[in-house]
Order: C-alpha cells, then sequence, then structure tokens
C-alpha cells in the first residue's frame, strides 16, 4: 500500500482515483494487459494481488492500476474501487470504465496437500492455478461490471474467463455459497474435473498461459473439454507491448524482449494502430522455416515491420571488410526474410507498406522496405522444396568480387534502405544511395602511395619523417589486395605507439578498422622523439653510459614488442633519421613473451623490471629480443651496423657501416610514368653508408612487364664492390618479380664551392657519361635506342638523355671523340663545358625532366641552349648605411618558422650604401656565392653593378638532432654557426666576409674572422673546409667533440667568439642583449633599458631653419656608451643670442656629445632643423645619421627621431 496517494493527494485526484494509485502503460486489449501484470508478479505470493481493468474513453485503450495486496485467499475490491451508496455498485473512474479485474493466488501447496491428502501433486498444481469457490462466487456477482475476469496462478498459468449474462452463473455461485447438495440441478458432478468443467460451462474459459499440469495447451477451451489434458483451439491473437506514441518505443521494447534469450534467432512484428501513430511490439517469436503464415493480429492494427537482431556467423565473414559484414544482415538471412515476408503477403491479413527492421551488431537500426522488385528477387534463389539460399552472394563476398560496402548499395537499390538509428559506423541517418560510405563523419588518413613491398613503405614513412622529431609519430603500414603497400601520413601516437589507431576507428577488440576499400593492416611504424630530446635524468637514475642512453633511445621498448606480440603483426621503428628496424611476429616460447608482458609484473614487464633495477642493460635487452629471430636493421647507421638480421651476439658499435649489395633491394613508390619514378628518387638523397670518399651513386628505373608502372631503386654509393650503374651488381641475376630495367639513374648530389667542376656542378662529366651510356646499351638487348639515362645535378635539375643508336656519342660505333678525348679537349680549354654540352643534347635526345636555376624550362634541350637563360635579376632590398642594417632588413624578412633553408648576400656599393639580396631557398649553411649571382647575370649585365659581396647570411629550420643534448644545449646547437658554416670562413674567397646568422629563436648574429688572433681555439684543422659530399663534415673534430659529448655548444660557442669576432646584432632570450659575445652563458637576462631625462631645447641655424624642441624617453645603455663627433653642416658654430645649449639630465652618467664645439650630457635624440641640419659625420650611430625629412618619423634601434 505504499503506492497509495496521501489524503491531501487524494483530495486533488479526480474522482475514482484515489484508491488506484499508479496506473499501468495502455495496451490494445485486456489480454496484453493482464499477460504484462502477469510477468511482474513475484513467483511464490504470500498475500493476494489484484488490479482492476480499465478502458480509457479518450482513446478505448486499457490500463489498470498496479498490482496490490490484500489477504492470502480473497481480494476485497473495495480496496480500489468506490462503492455507489445507492446501487452498491462499483463506481467508474471518471474517464473510465471498469471492464474486469484481475488477481493473482498465493501459494497455498501445504494447505491443499494436508486438506486434501489423496490428491497427486498435478492435481495440487492444478487445483491452485484455477478460480476458488469465492472467485467464482464474485465473478457472477459483479459480472454486469467485471465482464472478465483474469487468474494468475503461483505455477505460471493464466486464465481468463468471461461469465455469460445468463441466470445459470447466479444460481451456481448461490450454491456455492449456501453449500447446497449435489443433488442440485446447479450443482457440479462433485469432482475436481466436474469442478472445472462447470465453470467453463458458464462463459467463456480461455488458457492464456499454462504449464504441463494443465496439459500444455493455450486457447478457449472446447465445449468437450477434458480438463488438465491437452486440448485444441484456435490461435490467440499475437501478445503485444504496451501502445507507443512513436515507432523508436516500440523498437526498443522490441530490444529488451529479444534480450530475454540473446541467443535465439528470432524477431518482433511491429504492429501499427489503424488510423494511428501508434505502435505496439509482438512477442518475440522463434524462427522457424519459411513458410510459415502471419500470426493473428489484434482487432484494429496491421503489420507496419518485423524487427530482428542481425548477428552473422563468424564463417560467414569475408576477407575483405569483414568489419562491415558483421555490421549488417548476411544475405542468407536478408533472403529467408524477404521470402518469409512474400509468405506472409499471401495471407488475408495487410502486409502493405511493410518493412524489415535490422538492428545490427552496433546497435544501429536499419529499415529495409520491400518492394517485391526484380532486383529484390535476385538476391536470392528458392528451391521447389522452399528451401532459400544465397549462395552466389556469399560466394561473391568470399572471393572478394563483390565488397560488403557494394552488397549494402545493391540492397539498398533492391528496395528502400534507411538508416533508422545511428551509430559510429552507420552515422548519417536517412536513405542509404550509392554515394554511402560507412564511418562516413571520420575524415580518412590520406595515404601514400603504392609499393612493392612493406619494407619500402616503411622507408618511405621513415622519410616522411625525416627529421620532425619533436614527439613520437606513428601510422599504419596496409597491404592492398592486389599485393601492394601503403602507408598513412605520420601522426603523433601516444604513449603507445605500436598500439595506434592511426586515425581509424577502432572494432571492439581495439583494433583499427581499415575504411579504405580492399585494403588490410599489415603492420605499424613508429619514429622516436629526436635524441637531443632524451632525458638525460633517466641515464643518470640508471647509471648508464652515453652509449646506453643512445642505444636505449632508437630501440624496441618493452611496451612495444608486447603490443606487436598482442597484434601478431610487423613493426618498423624509425630510432633517428638515419635508422630503421623491423620486428616481425615469431613462433616464440610462453615464457619469452612474458617477460614482455607488463600483465605479469603489476604493470611493468620483467624486462622493464631489470632495467630500472639495473640488472640489464639496453644491449642486453636487444640481445634478447634477437632470441626470436625476427629483428632486422632495414636501414643501418653507426650504432646498429649495416642492414640484415640482428644475432644474439650483436653489439652497439661493433659492425662497421659499409655499403653491402641488400638482400632485398628497395624501391621508392610505383609510378605511371618513369619520369615521375625518377623525380621520387630525384627528392630523397641517398643514405650514408659511412663511405666518407663516396661522391657518386646509381639507381635503376624499372617497368613492369604488362603495366604502365614504374619503381626506381635505392641509391648505390658508386665503389670497388658496386661499379657505376651496374645492374647485376645491385640485383645480382633476379629483379622484383615482373619487372625488367627500363632506365638508368646517375646522381652526383656533391661538388663543393668553387669555380672549378662546371660540368660537375650542372651536367656530368664525360668520362661518367660514357659509362653510363655503356650500361644503358647493354641493357637495352636488340633495342637500337639506348636505355633512358637520368642525370641528377647538383644545382636541383634532373634530366633525360638517350641515345638514339649504336653510333651516338661515346657508343661502340661512335665516329665522334671519345671520353678521354673529351676530357684532354676540355683541360686545353679547346672544348668549353657549355659547348659539350651542346654537342650531347645534338647526338641524342636530352630533356629537361625537373628544372633549376641553370635548367628553367622542361622539354628538350637544343644545341642553342643557354644556362640561366630565364633567370631574372635577384631581387635587392632598400639601401642601408650599415651592413647590420641591412642584415636585420633580412631578419624581419624571414620567418622564424620556416620549412626549408633560406641564403643571401649583402652587397656593398661604392658609395658605401649596403644592400641585401631577397632570401632564397639554398641547399644547406655552406652554399657557394655563385649559387645568389652565378656568372651568367654578370655576362647578361644584370649583376648589381659597382657593388661587391661583404656577407652571407644563412637562416636554417627549427629542428632537433640526432644525438644525446639536455634542453638548454639543444636550443644552443640549434641557434648557432654549425661547424659545416664555420668551416667557409676559412675559404679564401670569404676570409674577409662577415656571416650572419639568422636563428630559429628570432636572433641575429655576425661572424668575422680575426686574421691578427694568435694561436685561436678554432682552426681549420678543426672543421672540413673541403667536404666531399654532405655527410663528409660530420667528420670534423669540432662536430665529433660536440655529438659524441666532448664539448657542449656552450663551450662551442665561447671557443668561436674567442678566435672570431661574434657579435649580436639582435639579441633574443637564448643569445640575450646585442654587442660582442664574451664568456657568454645562455638565457643570460636582458639589461633593462637606462631612462634619460631631457628638456626641450631649441637651436637657431644660419639658414634661419628651426630645430623643434624635442623630448626623450629611453634608451639602451650599451648604446649610450658609444660616443661621436657630429657636426650640423649648416648650423652657426655658435648659439644664437638668448639661446641655450642642448641641457639634458641623465641618471646614469656618460660620455658627453659634441655639437660645434658645445657639450651636453648624454641624449637619444638630436634636434634636426627643416630639411637642411644633417650628421655628416660617417662614424656616427646610424640614428645621428638618419637625413631629416619634413613631417617624417623614424624608429632605429630603439632611438625615436622626429624631424620638424
Amino acid at each position: 500500500m505504499d503506492d497509495q496517494p496521501t489524503r491531501p493527494q487524494r483530495a486533488a485526484l479526480a474522482r475514482g482515483h484515489a484508491k488506484l494509485g499508479r496506473l499501468t502503460p495502455a495496451f490494445i486489449s485486456t489480454d496484453d494487459l493482464v499477460r504484462y501484470l502477469h510477468e511482474r508478479m513475484a513467483p511464490r505470493l504470500q498475500l493476494e494481488h489484484a488490479s482492476v481493468l480499465l478502458q480509457r474513453l479518450s482513446d478505448g485503450l486499457y490500463l489498470a492500476n498496479e498490482p496490490i495486496p490484500d489477504r492470502p485467499t480473497v481480494f476485497n475490491w473495495n480496496l480500489l474501487l468506490d462503492v455507489d451508496p445507492v446501487s452498491q455498485d462499483f463506481m467508474d473512474p471518471e474517464g473510465f470504465r471498469i471492464v474486469g479485474g484481475w488477481h493473482a493466488h498465493t501459494n497455498m501447496t501445504d494447505w491443499v496437500k494436508r486438506e486434501n491428502p489423496s490428491w497427486t501433486a498435478e492435481e495440487v498444481t492444478a487445483f491452485q492455478g484455477f478460480y476458488s469457490e469465492p472467485d467464482i462466487i464474485i465473478i457472477f456477482q459483479d459480472r454486469h461490471q467485471f465482464k472478465v475476469v483474469y487468474l494468475s496462478g503461483p505455477d505460471g498459468t493464466l486464465l481468463k474467463f468471461e461469465p455469460d449474462d445468463s441466470t445459470a452463473g447466479a444460481d451456481y455461485a448461490r450454491w456455492l455459497r449456501n453449500r447446497g447438495g449435489f443433488d442440485s440441478p446447479h450443482a457440479h458432478s462433485g469432482t475436481l474435473a466436474g469442478y472445472y468443467q462447470k465453470l467453463a460451462s458458464l462463459g467463456r474459459l480461455t488458457f492464456l498461459a499454462s504449464i504441463p499440469a494443465w496439459g500444455d495447451s493455450v486457447g478457449a477451451v472446447p465445449a468437450d473439454w477434458q480438463p488438465r489434458k491437452p486440448f485444441k483451439a484456435p490461435a490467440l491473437a499475437l501478445p503485444c507491448s504496451p501502445v507507443f506514441m512513436d515507432k523508436p518505443q516500440a523498437l526498443s521494447h522490441a530490444w529488451s524482449r529479444i534480450q530475454r534469450r540473446p541467443t535465439a534467432r528470432q524477431h518482433v512484428l511491429i504492429l501499427q494502430r489503424d488510423g494511428h501513430e501508434h505502435y505496439l511490439a509482438g512477442e518475440p517469436e522463434r524462427e522457424a522455416s519459411v513458410g510459415g503464415q502471419l500470426p493473428l493480429l489484434p482487432a484494429g492494427c496491421h503489420l507496419h515491420g518485423i524487427y530482428f537482431h542481425s548477428r552473422p556467423l563468424p564463417g560467414l565473414y569475408p576477407d575483405q571488410e569483414a568489419w562491415l559484414f558483421k555490421h549488417f544482415v548476411s544475405p542468407l538471412e536478408l533472403a529467408q526474410r524477404i521470402a518469409q515476408f512474400r509468405q506472409y503477403s499471401q495471407g488475408a491479413q495487410s502486409t502493405l507498406g511493410a518493412s524489415l527492421y535490422i538492428r545490427v551488431r552496433d546497435e544501429a537500426i536499419l529499415r529495409y522496405r520491400f518492394s517485391g522488385s526484380a532486383a529484390e528477387s535476385r538476391l536470392f534463389t528458392q528451391a521447389a522444396d522452399g528451401t532459400v539460399e544465397a549462395d552466389e552472394l556469399q560466394s561473391k563476398l568470399h572471393s572478394g568480387v563483390l565488397l560488403t560496402r557494394d552488397f549494402v548499395r545493391q540492397v539498398a537499390r533492391a528496395g528502400e534502405l534507411t538508416v533508422e538509428k545511428t551509430s559510429a559506423l552507420w552515422d548519417r541517418s536517412g536513405v542509404v544511395d550509392d554515394t554511402w560510405t560507412p564511418y562516413s563523419q571520420v575524415v580518412l588518413p590520406a595515404l601514400s602511395a603504392a609499393f612493392l613491398t612493406a619494407d619500402d613503405a616503411a622507408l618511405h614513412a621513415h622519410r616522411r619523417v625525416g627529421r620532425g622529431r619533436e614527439q613520437v609519430l606513428g601510422g599504419l603500414i596496409l597491404k592492398r589486395g592486389d599485393g601492394r603497400f601503403v602507408v598513412t601520413e605520420p601522426l603523433p601516437a601516444g604513449p603507445r605507439p605500436f598500439a595506434f589507431a592511426g586515425g581509424y576507428p577502432l572494432d571492439r577488440q581495439k583494433q583499427p578498422i581499415m575504411l579504405h576499400p580492399d585494403h588490410h593492416l599489415h603492420g605499424r611504424y613508429v619514429s622516436r622523439t629526436a635524441l637531443s630530446l632524451t632525458d638525460p635524468a633517466q641515464a643518470v637514475e640508471r647509471k648508464w653510459t652515453r652509449q646506453d642512453t643512445e642505444l636505449n633511445a632508437q630501440m624496441f621498448l618493452a611496451d612495444d614488442v608486447a603490443d606487436l606480440l598482442a597484434t601478431g603483426q610487423v613493426g618498423y621503428l624509425s630510432g633517428t633519421e638515419d635508422c630503421l628496424l623491423a620486428l616481425a611476429p615469431s613462433t616464440t616460447t610462453l615464457a619469452w613473451r612474458k617477460q614482455w608482458s607488463s600483465e605479469t609484473a603489476g604493470m611493468r614487464s620483467a624486462i622493464n623490471q631489470r632495467l630500472e633495477e639495473g640488472k640489464v642493460k639496453p644491449a642486453d635487452v636487444v640481445r634478447t629480443l634477437a632470441e626470436a629471430g625476427t629483428l632486422r636493421i632495414v636501414l643501418g647507421n653507426a650504432l646498429w651496423g649495416p642492414a640484415g638480421f640482428v644475432e644474439v651476439d650483436w653489439g652497439p658499435w661493433v659492425r662497421a657501416l659499409t655499403f653491402q649489395r641488400p638482400a632485398t633491394v628497395s624501391h621508392g613508390p610505383i609510378f605511371e610514368s618513369a619520369d615521375a619514378a625518377a623525380r621520387e628518387r630525384h627528392r630523397h638523397a641517398a643514405h650514408y653508408y659511412g663511405d666518407d670518399h663516396v661522391s657518386r651513386y646509381f639507381a635503376f628505373v624499372l617497368k613492369h612487364r604488362q603495366r604502365e608502372e614504374y619503381v626506381a631503386s635505392e641509391l648505390v654509393p658508386v665503389t670497388r664492390q658496386s661499379a657505376l650503374l651496374a645492374l647485376s651488381r645491385l640485383y645480382g641475376n633476379a629483379l622484383p618479380e615482373g619487372f625488367d630495367c627500363h632506365g638508368l639513374y646517375y646522381s652526383k648530389p656533391w661538388v663543393g664551392n668553387g669555380t672549378r667542376g662546371w660540368l660537375q656542378r650542372f651536367f656530368i662529366e664525360p668520362e661518367d657519361l660514357s659509362e653510363a651510356l655503356f650500361q644503358a646499351r647493354v641493357n637495352a638487348l636488340l633495342s637500337p635506342l639506348g636505355k633512358p639515362l637520368y642525370i641528377a645535378v647538383p644545382d636541383g635539375a634532373l634530366l633525360r638523355y638517350q641515345s638514339p643508336s649504336t653510333q651516338g656519342l661515346f657508343e661502340t660505333n661512335s665516329i665522334g671523340d671519345s671520353a678521354a678525348t673529351v676530357r684532354a679537349k676540355l683541360n686545353i680549354g679547346t672544348l668549353t663545358p657549355l659547348q659539350f654540352v651542346r654537342n650531347v643534347a645534338i647526338s641524342g635526345r636530352l630533356e629537361v625532366v625537373q628544372t633549376s636555376p641553370c635548367w628553367d624550362r622542361e622539354g628538350t634541350v637544343t644545341g642553342l641552349w643557354m644556362p640561366y637563360a630565364h633567370l631574372l635579376r635577384r631581387r635587392l632590398s632598400p639601401a642601408f648605411v650599415s651592413m647590420d642594417d641591412a642584415a636585420l632588413y633580412v631578419r624581419r624578412r624571414v620567418p622564424t618558422n620556416i620549412e626549408y633553408p633560406y641564403g643571401g648576400l649583402v652587397l656593398r656599393r661604392e658609395d658605401g650604401w649596403f644592400f641585401a639580396t631577397e632570401p632564397l631557398r639554398v641547399p644547406d649553411d655552406s652554399f657557394d656565392l655563385k649559387w645568389i649571382f652565378p656568372d651568367e647575370l654578370a655576362t647578361r649585365g644584370e649583376h648589381p653593378p659597382r657593388t661587391v659581396p661583404v656577407a652571407s647570411y644563412y637562416a636554417r629550420p627549427a629542428q632537433q638532432w640526432p644525438f644525446i643534448l639536455s634542453p638548454a644545449q639543444s636550443q644552443v646547437y640549434g641557434n648557432l654557426f654549425s661547424t659545416r658554416a664555420l668551416a667557409q670562413v676559412f675559404l679564401t674567397e670569404r676570409t674577409r666576409m662577415s656571416h650572419y646568422w639568422l636563428p630559429a629563436d628570432g636572433a641575429l648574429l655576425r661572424l668575422n674572422a680575426r686574421p691578427e688572433e694568435k694561436a685561436p681555439l678554432v682552426t681549420s684543422v678543426d672543421l672540413v673546409t673541403r667536404p666531399r659530399n654532405h655527410h663528409d663534415w660530420l667528420n670534423g673534430r669540432l662536430e665529433r667533440m660536440l655529438r659524441e659529448g666532448e664539448l657542449t655548444p656552450t663551450e662551442y660557442v665561447n671557443r668561436v667568439a674567442q678566435a672570431f669576432a661574434l657579435h649580436v646584432v639582435k639579441g633574443s632570450a637564448l643569445w640575450g642583449s646585442p654587442g660582442p659575445v664574451r664568456a657568454w652563458q645562455p638565457f643570460m637576462p636582458v639589461l633593462r633599458p637606462t631612462m634619460l631625462m631631457c628638456r626641450p631645447t631649441t637651436i637657431r641655424c644660419a639658414a634661419r631653419c628651426m630645430c623643434r624642441p624635442m623630448t626623450l624617453c629611453a634608451t639602451p645603455m650599451n648604446l649610450l656608451a658609444r660616443g661621436a663627433n657630429c657636426s650640423l653642416a649648416t648650423c652657426w658654430s655658435r648659439p644664437a643670442p638668448g639661446v641655450s645649449s642642448p641641457r639634458c639630465r641623465s641618471l646614469t652618467p656618460g660620455p658627453t656629445w659634441r655639437i660645434d664645439g658645445y657639450s651636453a650630457m648624454p641624449v637619444t635624440l638630436i634636434a634636426m632643423p627643416w630639411a637642411a641640419c644633417t650628421c655628416v659625420h660617417r662614424r656616427c650611430p646610424r640614428w645621428c645619421r638618419a637625413r631629416p625629412h619634413r613631417q617624417a618619423t623614424a624608429s632605429i634601434k630603439g632611438y625615436f627621431c622626429r624631424h620638424g
């Protein structure tokens, strides 16, 4: 009775509602209402519970009060209903009409057995589940209001009795109440069966739920009913849920009913009330063979849809897009549903407009509207015996001929497929059409071009990461259906990078879902952060050497191995920019696998524990990992050694890094043209194999025999073991399957600076060209044309040359000069390099594939070709009084977040003005001066006249470094002159030049040689002034000391500052205030400016010009310390009568300024007359030399000069 309202609440309720309490949901029939009440009862009640059944007058639906208890045997209906004091009838609650009652019997098995010891257990059970004598008396007493009475037995029976309106029932009830004799005409037969049969004869008795004790039959009992025995009866109407005001509620209810037996194959019929937007869900039905008829639907309802849960069996999953297949419906199940519906539609009940509602595994709900179309019929076949099959579709899915997404679109075209309830996969509600894609709101990761092998794809990703190692990056390696491989773009990969999803959604097993069609996850690649970002505290805590720390920062960690073992996929680790490792899954012992897992040691693996406790070193971990036999060096460096498998006796820095013919040659992406493959090869520098003398490299462009697919091989250094362009020295006797040699690729990426070697810088030397053409002819087989030769020019151009026949230049049957003869002519000057290039162009087909400043037009090169033919005059900055001002202009022009290095020159004109060239992209900080001003510009008269270069400047992008530095020292190293740039100071042509450095922190540095310095701390011996290749400068003594930790970058700066004149032109947080560098320390606090208080003053000049009163605010102290002698050209040498000289009071004493003999304390502003007074002393500071201009305001070095 706890649900009964309080007295104030009862007073506010409508008439007749005070006793009812909370009402049930509304139902289409009393049968469904009572089933609802029946389910909510506990199995063994101690008190009888009851509810009154009401019909709502507004819509004709049925409701009841929530069951309330009374006494153990008989329920008093006065607890629920008010009685009319006149008629003594129950009063209908306002808005409702009483239609019946329901009550539930208590379990009185012991009492019944005691009172009737001769009864069997089944008789006792049946008796308790039938109407008692008091029940029958009340039924006939109130039959005019209680048209139907329901009873829930304690053992699960649910009875329905509808009494007749005859007097026989009242007579029988009177006989029961009076205990009449069995000779009465109103009595039953005196047996249990007669008792049951008597009541059935006085009305309509129906079993809504039965038990074995009653024969397990349901329906209305027949006239010849034999109690407790099975009987046949017309089918009952489909049991239904409450009436819902919208469809999603009905579908949700259907889901909850099916979930009671989730493993059984069931479906639920969704009904709609005729003429209303009201929906009902039937009780779940077990799946039967196709051919069953539609169950009897409640009156006033029609079939709206069939709802079921799609759970395709794992054995049906196709190899491709299984993740989508398991979240859709299998072809066979869909076929069975369509065939079943067509069987339903042949019945008498209406099925017009019905749909199939599919709740898939991720809880999305799809709706398929049956169409009966020919396209729908093609989704299945049906045999003569009624068997439904969809083998053709299923086999197409298994073979990959048909993708699951295409099957979805095929279903959508057969009828109408809509998404009723969205999910992560089905994320777009509405109609599914031919443009539908799964996870449509997910931005798919960009994929690279295709590669022949996973190693090639991983190498491409490794190069994409490059030096961008501020954080851990990672991506996925995918395998296409055709056996090719692609990679996703590098993205931040988080703390467990080898479990990174790469931007794809995850399935229930936390594995990424490959949304790209016909792609499978093959492996992952991960890059480590740069060694310069390594935390030194870990090494100190574990007492590691520098080598231990470097190795730990570029090897597979325990968590990495655990994640790779869990996924069973290959992992690639880009430890540094010159190292790539691979670890593939393998068959190992359980004990070996457990030592990597964190689950066995309280979130720390056994390997990690031993590392932290100092019991093992990183090299020991590598050797333990090598026991699996699948740890490979894909790209080696000095630490790891050359490429190959890591053996169990491996050690760091043991194996010499030299080039060895790879077991498997790596190749670049697959392109549709040979030129594109060569361009891609040209974009990437050769790997450093430790051979410092190497300057030439070669590669090959391969073509597929049957398809327009081209790849370029890796670059191979020219050594004694690998002769120039020798195909067999790289591939042996086996090219990649299906490919042949299409072209040759020659590269000499480094030629140094200076005027010598024009052909090396802009073309190819005759000896190399002769050997290349010989190899091109060897690989050309019977073709009259030689194989194309790609020439990668150091200035950035890519050329292609093809010999027309065996009589072409340097060919076997050529009648022209040999390479030796051409070399001799070049040496003595009878043949110029330009003439040699033109001769080559005339002798065959020479084309520009990729332009450069020298080769500035794509296409065929003619015999009239000119280098730099279209190069425009270099743009210059405005004129500046000082070289520093010109460099400051460049500093403002070059942002700090550049992606490529930029450089240029500062020029001085004969009249003393300085200009800077606009920033130009350059290869590195040792760029040649001719990169800015080629000789051809001077020849054409486009070199700035009467100027000489007095300084160079260079800016490089911010980056990290592949060796260990503390965070502060890493910033110092990244923002100072490199040893490569420092070596240029020792070159003869640059000894007298200044060198400006534009660090990424926004500062500006200037470096000048000091020839007068005796016993300098930095000499040319410490540097590589004439490097033979891009990597040779790393062998300089100073650079090795920096990288090996023998010299800190701060110490290096101070060495340079003592050996050279190093100035900070523009300061920063790292470099401090402007001025000369002495005993420098990074991040020193910047001095605050000195404040000056000045009094306005006026100076009269002979030219009657007026110098307006000026007032200064502030200026840096170190600039005030400079003294100068200045004179005003047209002003009097003495003050005019009554005019005082400048008087200023400084907070800090300083030298005086002299203006025509008149002294004043330090000032920061010179009062200039109208367009006439100018400081002409060349040693004055820039602010003093400012030319006056009417109504002009200038701001220079913190000084504010305002001119009349």
